[in-house]
C-alpha cells in the first residue's frame, strides 16, 4: 500500500497505467458502438444485405413452414441473447439468399412463447443450432458457430439426398 510518505514502485506505476489504460478503452468501446451507430457491418438489421427476410418459425406456423414444405428447410434456431447466434445471422441470410428457390431458409428463436415445444422435440441444447429438415425429419445437423462453408456443405448433402 502507498502511505504518505513512499513512493510508488516502478509496478505499482505499471499496474496504475494499465487500469487506466484499461478503463479508457471501455470508454471508447462504449461511446462508439451501440444502437445508434450505423456503420458498423454485421449487426443485425444494421445493413439491407444481412437483414434475414424469410420465416420466422413458432409452435403455431411450423407444421406448414416445415413439416409440409415441398423443399429441404435450413432451421437456424437461435437467442437474442446468444452473441454466437448474432454473429451467424449474416450467414444465414447469404444462405437464403444463395439458394433462394432450392430450400427454405428459416428462423426459430428458442425464447419465444411456445417455442419451448420445439426445441424439445428436436433436443435442441446449443445455440446456435443448424438442423435442415425434409418432411418434417431432420436430415443433418450443426451446433455452435461454424464456418460458412460447413453450412454449404449442409446444404448440398440435404440437396443431394433430395
Amino acid at each position: 500500500m502507498i502511505g504518505n510518505s513512499q513512493k510508488p514502485t516502478s509496478l505499482q506505476w505499471l499496474a496504475m497505467g494499465t487500469c487506466g489504460f484499461f478503463l479508457a478503452l471501455v470508454i471508447w468501446g462504449i461511446a462508439t458502438s451501440g444502437p445508434n451507430r450505423t456503420d458498423i457491418k454485421g449487426i443485425p438489421g444494421q445493413d439491407k444485405e444481412t437483414t434475414f427476410k424469410g420465416p420466422s418459425l413458432t409452435a403455431s406456423n411450423w407444421s406448414a413452414e416445415v413439416d409440409q414444405a415441398q423443399v429441404p428447410v435450413l432451421v437456424d434456431f437461435w437467442a437474442p441473447w446468444c452473441g454466437p447466434c448474432l454473429t451467424l445471422g449474416p450467414t444465414i441470410s447469404t444462405l437464403a439468399t444463395e439458394y433462394e428457390g432450392k430450400i427454405v431458409v428459416a428462423k426459430c428463436n428458442v425464447d419465444a412463447v411456445g417455442n419451448d415445444q420445439i426445441t424439445a422435440r428436436y433436443s435442441i441444447e446449443v445455440l446456435p443450432t443448424i438442423m435442415i429438415l425434409k418432411n418434417g425429419k431432420e436430415i443433418a445437423r450443426l451446433r455452435g458457430l461454424k464456418p460458412k462453408s460447413d453450412y454449404n456443405d449442409l446444404i448440398k448433402k440435404a440437396l443431394e439426398a433430395n
